[in-house]
Parts: structure tokens; C-alpha cells; sequence
């Protein structure tokens, strides 16, 4: 049975069940997925993608939506394990390409027109790992291996517990994940418009830049 195996039909949403799977989080630091390299380790850089509308406020700026489904679906990211120099182009195509489907629509989705992809950040594993609330002795966030075909052996996802967090706490936390994706910089998409580049500059992020030594929290 796969790790990644849940009950569709259940009312728990689909975070809540793989974490349930993986009480200390122990998981994280195997394989789990059949056509990943391994598991995630902390000093793996991946890359999350940042789409307009939906990730932004009406009056610009980034919303704290940015790794809401975290918390119920998983939060999808590309693992760079050969380095951003020789997978950017790859990685700006599939994400491009996943915002060009989501505008045609499917079968199953309505189209959305106005998607747009701005750009994608960079942040480690472990940085993610480290995020925590100030009054909690306990780490939320994990990162686990999620290749699920032969074509994306370097999916992974990023799962957060909310359990026993009350709405407020919970923005906070989605606030502290936000804050750690502007501060790592927006590395802007090469398929964007002048608006779009507008769009990029709206982010409120470092373009293009990451810094190596900053501190995070």
C-alpha cells in the first residue's frame, strides 16, 4: 500500500489523513513514492509556483492562501536536486504549461482565463521544516518524496498539521510560510507580459535573487 493511499470518501481532508499515517513525521526521511530519487533531505532546495489571481490581493501583494492547501490538499513543489542553473528552463515550462491547462479548463474544471503564471520562489526543505509558533515546542510542516509517474520523479509535496490550531493561530502560520517564500525572492516566469511583469513587481518580492545567508524568523 502506498503511503500517498487515502480513503476518498472520508470527511477528513487529505492532509490530515497522510499525516495521520506519520505521527513524527519520521516518513519525511524515506522514500515513499515509487518513482522518486529518495526522500527529501533539509538541505534540498525546491521550487513552488506563484499564479495570478489567485495567490494575490485585489490591491496586490501576496495573500496568505500562498500554502493554504497545504492544510487540506498538499502544497505541490519541484525538487531542484541537479540545481536551479540546469533545471530552470524545465521547471518554468511545466509550470507555464500547468497555467496554460488550468486557462483552457478540462472535463472536470472550469476554465480560468485570467491565470497567469508570475514566477516560482526557492526555499530548502528544511527551512519549511524549521517554520514553528513562537508558544509551540512542535514542527507542523513536513516535506515528503511525491513522484507519481515516471515524468515527475521530482514532485514533492509539503503537508501542514492545523490540528488543534484555532483560525487565528492557523493564519498566522500561513502568514509565517508567506513571509518565508517573499523574503527567499520571486524568481520571475520568462512567458510574461509587460502586465504580467507588472504583476511580478506587485508580489512585493526580490526579483530574481536569492539570498544565501538571511535570517528567516
Amino acid at each position: 500500500m502506498s503511503f500517498y493511499d487515502i480513503d476518498e470518501n472520508s470527511k477528513i481532508c487529505r492532509a490530515s489523513q497522510l499525516l495521520a499515517k506519520d505521527l513524527d513525521g519520521a516518513k519525511q526521511f524515506e522514500k515513499v513514492s515509487t518513482y522518486a530519487h529518495g526522500p527529501v533531505g533539509d538541505d534540498e532546495m525546491l521550487a513552488r509556483s506563484l499564479e495570478y489571481p489567485d495567490k494575490f490581493n485585489p490591491s496586490g501583494g501576496l495573500n496568505d492562501s500562498f500554502f493554504g492547501d497545504a492544510f487540506t490538499h498538499g502544497a505541490s513543489v519541484q525538487r531542484l536536486i541537479e540545481g536551479w542553473d540546469v533545471l530552470a528552463s524545465d521547471v518554468h515550462n511545466a509550470f507555464e504549461a500547468r497555467a496554460a491547462s488550468k486557462r483552457q479548463g478540462s472535463e472536470n474544471r472550469k476554465p480560468k482565463p485570467d491565470n497567469i503564471y508570475i514566477g516560482l520562489f526557492h526555499m530548502t526543505a528544511g527551512e519549511l521544516r524549521a517554520v514553528q509558533l513562537e508558544m509551540e515546542d512542535r514542527r507542523r510542516v513536513r516535506v515528503y518524496d511525491a513522484g507519481v509517474d515516471e515524468s515527475d520523479p521530482n514532485h514533492a509535496e509539503i503537508l501542514a498539521d492545523g490540528e488543534g490550531l484555532e483560525k487565528v493561530l492557523k493564519h498566522k502560520f500561513r502568514v509565517m510560510l508567506m513571509v518565508l517564500a517573499q523574503k527567499r525572492g520571486l524568481y520571475v516566469s520568462p512567458f510574461l507580459s509587460e502586465d504580467g511583469h507588472g504583476r511580478a513587481h506587485d508580489s512585493g518580492c526580490n526579483l530574481n535573487y536569492y539570498p544565501e545567508n538571511l535570517y528567516l524568523y
